[in-house]
């Protein structure tokens, strides 16, 4: 999804728990499980769970599908917040549009003065109105720099952003790599040269 850069690199998702941080957030295991009993055997569980991310994503409640005609897909989504309700779980866009609304009030995001989002994707509404809530209310505002084919962006500008963010963390790129290509090892010198596109020779 991408991640947050200030003072100190966070995720997105990191953010998210930083501004709710009393929530109980339902696990991927457990909004598949709760999906498939809100749907039943009529939809495969795969096309339901995005179909109803999708729409909690964008807000779109139940009353609004009834009215655009759609009552079963109205009752799929009654069904998983009902579900949600009982067990005290949130779903996790439920969480992000929480989160955007906890902006105003987080004194974590006191310490920052603004905010560059990299994003390999475009964000969903909900991450959306987090990024518009966090850039309004700090007081450098923010830059959001999209990695996708409408962005002006390299691909060799990508590569070497995601490149040098393993070489800088080792722990992260041996855990993330094979062995013969991580930074620690006797090549490093090399592999931190691989992807920088400087006139030094």
């Amino acid at each position: 999804q991408g991640s947050v850069l200030a003072v100190g690199a966070v995720t997105l998702d990191e953010l998210v728990r930083r501004l709710t941080p009393g929530v109980r957030e339902a696990t991927l295991g457990q909004q598949l499980a709760l999906v498939s009993t809100a749907v039943g055997d009529s939809v495969p569980v795969r096309y339901a769970f995005e179909a109803l991310s999708e729409l909690k994503g964008a807000r779109v409640s139940p009353a609004q599908l009834r009215k655009a005609g759609d009552p079963t897909l109205a009752e799929y989504l009654e069904n998983y917040d009902r579900l949600l309700q009982s067990f005290g779980l949130m779903d996790s866009q439920d969480r992000r549009w929480q989160a955007a609304a906890s902006v105003r009030e987080s004194e974590w995001l006191q310490r920052f003065e603004s905010v560059i989002l990299h994003a390999l994707c475009d964000p969903n509404p909900a991450e959306l109105a987090i990024l518009h809530n966090v850039v309004e209310r700090l007081p450098g505002g923010g830059t959001v720099v999209l990695f996708n084919a409408t962005a002006n962006v390299r691909p060799t500008q990508f590569a070497e952003w995601t490149w040098q963010r393993f070489v800088h963390d080792e722990a992260l790129s041996d855990k993330a790599f094979p062995e013969f290509v991580r930074s620690a090892g006797p090549s490093k010198e090399l592999l931190e040269r691989l992807f920088v596109f400087e006139a030094n020779p």
